[in-house]
């Protein structure tokens, strides 16, 4: 995907997406009433509270976190793109 955007779900069914096109992917959006800047501080706040979650990328409307697993370790990617225009969180 560009720099910024959500990436594609994979084949494999652990994956969801707002922007799946695919309906075992299929979620819906986050309705967030705020500015960009609230969207990063959200972000930043949501973080912290999830254990052994990091912010691996945080620009303008996109956010990329890690969480890892208790036990096992296993890596779980949330991607984040808030559409200021919609009030939504993809």
């Amino acid at each position: 995907a560009e720099p910024g955007t959500l990436n594609p779900c994979p084949e494999s069914p652990n994956c969801v997406s707002s922007a799946s096109e695919n309906l075992q992917h299929k979620i819906e959006p986050i309705p967030f009433e705020g500015s960009i800047e609230q969207f990063q501080n959200k972000v930043r706040e949501v973080s912290v509270k999830i254990p052994r979650t990091e912010i691996l990328e945080l620009e303008n409307s996109y956010a990329h976190l890690v969480s890892k697993s208790f036990v096992f370790r296993f890596k779980d990617d949330l991607e984040l793109a808030y559409n200021s225009d919609l009030k939504l969180i993809h």
